[in-house]
């Protein structure tokens, strides 16, 4: 295998007493809380930008932590988006190829029941 092809991983682990743990547990679970209400409301319908001021109060973070979650939610829907306009021409080439070769005869049918 060649030095180009080598692909590095660095994890750093912090090593913190039990009470910054579980601190630093809950925040994590606060933040993913939001991310996971906020993609929600975007799937509702809802404009994320439009929500800031009731999430500030209703989950008691600051405008930046707000954004961090907008753009983290706007992400996923930008990849989601682009994954499944590469699916469906994925999936319309299988189709092309197979009725190719079932208009030559060459696809044999399996029964799997």
């Amino acid at each position: 295998m060649s030095e180009e092809a080598l692909i590095h991983t660095y994890q750093t682990r912090i090593n913190v007493g039990p009470a910054l743990d579980q601190t630093l547990g809950l925040y994590a679970r606060l933040m993913s809380t939001i991310v996971r209400t906020l993609f929600a409301s975007a799937m509702a319908g809802h404009v994320v930008r439009s929500l800031k001021k009731d999430f500030l109060v209703r989950f008691g973070i600051t405008a930046r932590q707000f954004n961090a979650c907008c753009v983290e939610i706007e992400g996923k829907i930008k990849s989601i988006r682009q994954l499944t306009a590469q699916r469906i021409q994925s999936l319309k080439e299988c189709i092309d190829k197979r009725e190719k070769r079932l208009a030559k005869g060459r696809i044999r049918v399996k029964r799997w029941w």
